[in-house]
């Protein structure tokens, strides 16, 4: 498509697409090397923002959605949620903003788990979310991935308890199914329509969406899902080409260079990147004013709805900016089964630093073994201190012996880190003790090896002592290599 676009249709000078992200990136991308203006309707990828690759697209989406809930959590006074997501590039993307946004805002992050990307949801995997959620006790659950993952991890999951009062979760895609009593039962309702939806445009979405299916159920129809989706999507499409139409306008009556003789050409494209369509002046449809981000997305509030049994409720919004949310009244029934009490965020769980002690039977055993460590060192050292000038010792290369021994004591001299209480400077040294005793050992060996078949290889060598000055030296550069990176 982009291919015609750029070389056949050369009268097209813009486009209207509501393809997916994976087919709008790289038609985007071409896009914008041909300076030929694009706007999407459906593609939600956060990739998408990056002008520096797609300087001609922009788009009527929300691409905030880390931002407006960590505002969201902060006015509930939450500290501290979890986060599930399907490992898609856009999803793997939204869920990086999520975190890095929370924790920029002081909130921890007690969980973040990658889903598989099937969208059903398996018994086992439910299984998994669930025990990993219990263990850290998350209440406020964030669930990142595409409408049937939704609704099969919010139905399986709630399931096996982690559903009720006690538990909040906020959704980036609404759940939706197009057999949800054959895919997972008569109680599909009870399970998946608890829940806050965060930047959601149409906030009856999933009632059409239900109403729909049941719909095309009764009445055989041949409407798709496709048509539905297409549906949702008409508001977004028009404000697409409206703001298109009237950046094109507002260009002509300010710049009196330009002609419509001009634009046809495509000669005057140089100037219809992005930021020609920021604030164009359009009030729109589905947002009025019409006003796109620094970054080609949607600049709008970031609405809030509450989700409980097919009834929705939108309960507050974000400023344009997504830096101050705002309840629109106070005592709004938003939580599960329109409860007005705000679930606390779980009890506060803290990273367990495991340190030994001579107290226990672990640190005793390590102990004991590093102690029996060190002395076959010491004694193996003063071995070949003693019998250097042996032949047997000789041939087994003094120097590198002495290294290999070197190494192994760095290794048991590292786990003295293991006791006591846990610092920055005790993990460092049992680090650095570790790696190096292991790179030290490895590359002695490696390069008395590669010697060997040097020396009584086919070839001849005039100069054996010449050879082995170049493997030790081969040797202590890795070494010394290993010690500037760390």
């Amino acid at each position: 498509m982009s291919d015609d676009i750029v070389n056949i249709h050369t009268d097209v000078i813009a486009v209207i697409g509501s393809d997916i992200s994976s087919v709008t990136i790289p038609t985007a991308e071409i896009l914008s090397i041909y300076q030929i203006p694009y706007c999407s309707v459906c593609a939600a990828s956060p990739a998408l923002s990056n002008k520096d690759m797609f300087s001609y697209f922009w788009r009527p989406q929300l691409e905030n959605f880390g931002q407006a809930l960590a505002v969201f959590l902060l006015a509930l006074n939450v500290k501290q949620i979890a986060v599930l997501y399907q490992p898609f590039s856009s999803y793997g993307y939204v869920s990086q903003e999520v975190v890095s946004e929370a924790q920029r805002h002081g909130i921890r992050i007690v969980a973040k788990l990658s889903l598989s990307q099937s969208p059903s949801v398996s018994l086992e995997e439910a299984l998994f979310v669930t025990m990993s959620l219990n263990r850290v006790s998350a209440r406020y659950i964030v669930m990142i991935g595409d409408s049937s993952k939704v609704s099969g991890i919010l139905y399986r999951v709630g399931k096996l308890g982690i559903f009720g009062p006690n538990f909040v979760w906020l959704v980036y895609n609404e759940p939706t199914t197009s057999a949800p009593l054959i895919e997972y039962g008569p109680d599909y309702e009870t399970y998946a329509s608890n829940y806050i939806c965060v930047g959601r445009t149409d906030v009856n979405l999933t009632a059409t969406a239900n109403q729909f299916y049941s719909y095309t159920q009764i009445t055989k129809s041949d409407l798709s899902r496709v048509d539905l989706f297409q549906n949702s999507n008409v508001r977004l499409s028009a404000d697409c080409v409206m703001n298109l139409l009237y950046g094109l306008d507002k260009l002509l009556k300010t710049n009196k260079s330009v002609t419509p003789d001009l634009l046809s050409s495509r000669k005057g494209n140089a100037l219809l990147d992005y930021s020609r369509f920021q604030d164009t002046g359009y009030n729109g449809l589905a947002f009025h004013p019409f006003q796109l981000t620094e970054t080609g997305d949607l600049k709008a509030p970031t609405i809030f709805a509450s989700v409980s049994r097919k009834s929705s409720l939108d309960f507050g919004e974000t400023n344009a900016n997504s830096t101050l949310f705002t309840f629109y009244s106070p005592n709004l029934p938003v939580f599960f089964n329109r409860s007005t009490i705000r679930p606390s965020d779980g009890s506060k769980t803290e990273p367990i630093l495991y340190s030994y002690s001579l107290e226990t039977i672990d640190g005793q055993w390590i102990l004991i073994l590093c102690t029996l460590g060190i002395t076959a060192c010491i004694l193996a050292t003063l071995f070949l201190y003693v019998a250097r000038e042996t032949a047997s010792v000789k041939a087994a290369s003094v120097a590198e012996s002495f290294t290999i021994i070197l190494a192994c004591l760095l290794c048991y001299l590292s786990l003295f880190g293991s006791f006591g209480v846990k610092t920055w400077a005790k993990c460092h040294f049992q680090w650095l003790g570790l790696s190096s005793g292991y790179n030290l050992g490895l590359s002695t060996i490696l390069c008395k090896n590669l010697l060997l078949v040097r020396l009584f290889g086919r070839k001849h060598v005039k100069r054996p002592e010449r050879e082995v000055l170049i493997f030790r030296v081969l040797n202590w550069g890795l070494v010394i290599i290993h010690f500037v990176k760390h």
